[in-house]
């Protein structure tokens, strides 16, 4: 797997298929906590199409999303996208 670049937080209407989700889109360490949906984009070729990918396979399955944020992965996301585990404090 490539290391995680990218993370995409977004807020999102009902209860996705975190495992569909990654398998159909590339993404890792995808996790929803409530309405919140949190994923690592690999590779370096940018951000929009990973995210144009997200977005499609969310409306496709009806989940309206009210917001939308990225940023450059730190230490903890490629770890957790690697390992699948929370660094401890």
């Amino acid at each position: 797997r490539l290391p995680v670049v990218q993370t995409l937080t977004l807020t999102i209407s009902g209860q996705a298929d975190t495992a569909t989700l990654a398998r159909d889109t590339g993404a890792q360490a995808v996790a929803q906590q409530g309405s919140t949906l949190t994923l690592g984009l690999p590779g370096s070729a940018g951000l929009a199409a990973p995210a144009a990918n997200v977005l499609a396979w969310l409306a496709g399955r009806g989940h309206e999303v009210s917001h939308l944020a990225s940023n450059r992965a730190n230490l903890e996301d490629v770890f957790l996208a690697l390992t699948g585990r929370q660094l401890r404090d």
